[in-house]
């Protein structure tokens, strides 16, 4: 070689089994300067003509694809990193590792021998000769081939999803997914590796205790060994571990005393964590053991009825933390212990996850480590949860994303003054988005409708030329530069047109202007005054005479949009009703299944649609689910949508005399969810039967029953404050209250969303 530039990653010397693996890595951008050429069209050819007997070679060899050419032997003193298109014309030597995957996609052709260490492919590579390797050879992905024209002697071979042309002349272990032929024993192979390579390779989400013949080394894992030194083989085989994995398999645990698990190979270890039938004592062992792999493991899958054997010792374990962040039957007892371990990787894992407690969020939010913080605020809801020292801090931050994150916190009027004038663009789009929540949602506790109105002003004064910031702020805006901006340019409300609250504004739309994309907007206004609901409607009726089909179907999309949304009175319904026959096929399916989903239907109108559809098994399923159903509407439509031959027409055969009450009382003791949710929602159901309700899914379908008593209805809400989200017009103090209090974030959102559509 002229000239070879080595790239250290690391000074230190691994020893493995038999040799010394060196952490310097030669780097295929550096050998093209100093070893290679662009390969010229006469050299393209020779190379064509050599490899005739690749699968792949002919496509990879076109003219439009830059490969660099080396004529003659190479000789590499380190291990290489390939990330380029690269042609030896000769024999490579390699005292080291290959890789072509961790840096970059690297191809290769050698039309000699190939000797190397340990030879790891991702991408294309093609041998003429032969290829010898001290360790593993490891083709892997299914993009390219992997060729080895006069076979491998290796200590291992795996092929895992990959095209391969290729003999084994010697290995130890061969482990192919698509290996057949005479000889050819998966099992044999997959019990070899596991005596033979490090417990390291193995990826333990993946590990099935029931078929302990579906793992080999993971791809990953043994690329990530190769970069940083570490050996791939054991230092002595370990045939006993096969036994061991067996005894797992079949469910002997008793072979596993709790005394004697420490001792445990890693890679059994690892197995064991993954059996669900382990005693107390032996899944302590294991979270005793000294593989860090094993004690994560054994903490992520550690069982709910089993967290108080948790002590705060084995808590504060780094590998342990890790595991029970990950643990879905976490305790808040546990989460609230974990904030005591002061490792990044494990609060900045606890910050991932998607249904933290308020209190836990408020203590990540103090967290030392910037990506914590970070990556927690990056969660919708969890910036709203975060303390006012907290959100000073972040709001003079560098990094503009954690600024722009913040402006969801429950701000101060000071902290929304100094985000309004933010030198990002973006962050004073975020802060315009929430002004206007927060005036929709009156949901902040410092920030009243008259600071927001007024931040707002000085904002759009500011910002005026920014149509995003302009109509971002609209609903934030006090209600006289709302109307100014209708009279401006109507458009200029179209997108918050559905949470307007200004009488002057609404009127002004409706009587101004013949815009119906603005009406739209405002007929999804769910709190929209029944008044100006009419007027919209009628202006729909006068539409729908236009000659223009366009005018036509925006008349039908708000005709839908104000049924949809929000209360309408039984004139509007009716005339709903009477306009389905004249309506194109779309809008008349549509608008007739928007009738169909409101479960809300006065009796009258019931009865309407009754006598239409009565025969129609959408309609069947949806009368069932209609508080103001009859007895005899609700029988007919259970009796139309379930087959005779169902045991629902055989409980309602056995109560089909009965009376009324009793009728109701059958259904909602009835084992079948679908008789027994008729009967919670249903407005004929006796009270009496309501107030014995426990359980939390028959109280959400029970809340809005007419039939509860108001004070048991207090009482429920105040067992379980997330029945609120079923109430159909709820308390908006205590929703506001969800919204910080709530146990899960979920339950939160829901909580946000609610009150968005409410206010």
């Amino acid at each position: 070689m002229n000239r070879i530039n080595i790239l250290v990653i690391c000074m230190v010397v691994f020893f493995m089994t038999g040799n010394a693996c060196a952490t310097e890595w030669i780097s295929s951008e550096d050998l093209i300067t100093s070893d290679f050429h662009l390969m010229t069209a006469d050299e393209r050819n020779v190379v064509k003509a050599a490899t005739d007997d690749s699968m792949e070679a002919a496509y990879m060899l076109k003219d439009n694809i830059r490969w660099y050419y080396h004529n003659g032997d190479l000789s590499l003193p380190a291990n290489f990193s390939n990330q380029n298109k690269l042609v030896v014309n000769g024999n490579l030597t390699i005292s080291g590792d290959y890789d072509d995957y961790l840096s970059g996609n690297g191809h290769l052709i050698v039309l000699g021998n190939v000797i190397v260490d340990n030879f790891i492919n991702h991408d294309f590579a093609y041998v003429k000769g032969q290829m010898t390797a001290k360790g593993l050879v490891y083709a892997d992905y299914n993009d390219h081939n992997f060729e080895v024209m006069k076979g491998i002697s290796a200590r291992g071979i795996i092929v895992s999803d990959k095209a391969t042309q290729f003999e084994v002349i010697k290995a130890e272990f061969y482990i192919n997914e698509d290996g057949s032929g005479e000889g050819y024993n998966w099992d044999e192979n997959i019990q070899k590796a596991y005596s033979l390579v490090t417990a390291d390779l193995y990826d333990h989400t993946e590990i099935e205790t029931d078929n302990i013949s579906n793992a080999y080394p993971d791809y990953d894992s043994v690329a990530d060994n190769i970069v940083q030194g570490l050996p791939l083989f054991r230092d002595k085989a370990a045939p006993e571990i096969n036994e061991k994995l067996k005894w797992i398999e079949t469910g002997k645990l008793d072979n596993f005393p709790a005394n004697k698990i420490k001792h445990q190979d890693p890679l059994v270890a690892r197995f064991l964590t993954h059996k669900e039938s382990l005693s107390p004592a032996v899944m302590l062992q294991l979270l005793q053991h000294p593989d860090d792999q094993t004690r994560e493991s054994m903490a992520q899958s550690w069982p709910a009825q089993q967290m108080h054997l948790l002590t705060d010792e084995l808590i504060k374990d780094e590998a342990i933390a890790r595991g029970l962040v990950k643990n879905s039957n976490i305790s808040a007892d546990v989460n609230k212990k974990l904030m005591s371990v002061p490792v990044e990787s494990v609060q900045l894992e606890q910050a991932r996850q998607d249904n933290l407690s308020p209190d836990i969020v408020a203590s990540l939010s103090h967290s030392p480590f910037l990506s914590v913080r970070k990556t927690l605020l990056s969660h919708y809801d969890y910036a709203w949860l975060v303390p006012t020292a907290v959100a000073d801090e972040l709001i003079n931050n560098e990094d503009p994303e954690l600024r722009e994150r913040i402006t969801g916190a429950d701000l101060t009027a000071q902290q929304a003054v100094m985000l309004s004038k933010d030198r990002s663009l973006k962050v004073r789009e975020a802060l315009a988005r929430t002004l206007t929540e927060l005036k929709i949602t009156q949901l902040s506790a410092t920030l009243r409708t008259e600071d927001i109105e007024r931040i707002a002003e000085q904002m759009y004064l500011d910002n005026k030329e920014n149509k995003n910031i302009v109509k971002a702020l609209l609903i934030a805006l006090p209600e006289m530069r709302q109307l100014s901006l209708a009279k401006e340019d109507v458009h200029n409300l179209r997108e918050g047109a559905r949470y307007l609250t200004s009488k002057d504004v609404i009127s002004y739309l409706l009587t101004q202007h013949d815009v119906p994309t603005v009406w739209d907007e405002l007929a999804r206004d769910k709190l929209l005054p029944l008044e100006y609901k009419k007027q919209l409607w009628q202006r729909t009726l006068n539409l729908m005479m236009s000659k223009r089909q366009e005018d036509q179907e925006q008349a039908y999309e708000v005709q839908l949009a104000l049924i949809d949304n929000g209360v309408v009175d039984e004139e509007m319904l009716n005339n709903a009703i009477d306009l389905l026959v004249d309506l194109p096929a779309e809008y008349r399916y549509r608008m007739r299944n928007q009738l169909f989903d409101n479960k809300e239907l006065p009796s009258g109108i019931i009865n309407k649609l009754d006598q239409q559809y009565r025969f129609n098994s959408d309609w069947a399923l949806a009368v069932v689910s209609m508080k103001n159903s009859t007895r005899r509407q609700s029988e007919r439509g259970l009796h139309r949508w379930n087959s005779e031959d169902s045991d629902i027409f055989a409980e309602l055969a056995t109560i089909k005399d009965k009376s009324d009450d009793e009728w109701w009382r059958a259904l909602l003791q009835s084992r079948n969810d679908h008789l027994r949710q008729t009967a919670l929602r249903n407005a004929h159901t006796p009270a009496s039967l309501l107030t014995t309700l426990t359980e939390s899914q028959d109280r959400s379908l029970a809340i809005n029953n007419p039939q509860l008593a108001a004070d048991v209805k207090t009482v429920w809400l105040k067992e379980d404050p997330s029945l609120l989200l079923f109430v159909d017009q709820p308390d908006l103090s205590q929703l506001r209250d969800l919204v910080k209090t709530g146990a899960t974030r979920k339950i939160r959102n829901e909580a946000r969303h609610r009150l968005e559509e409410k206010q």
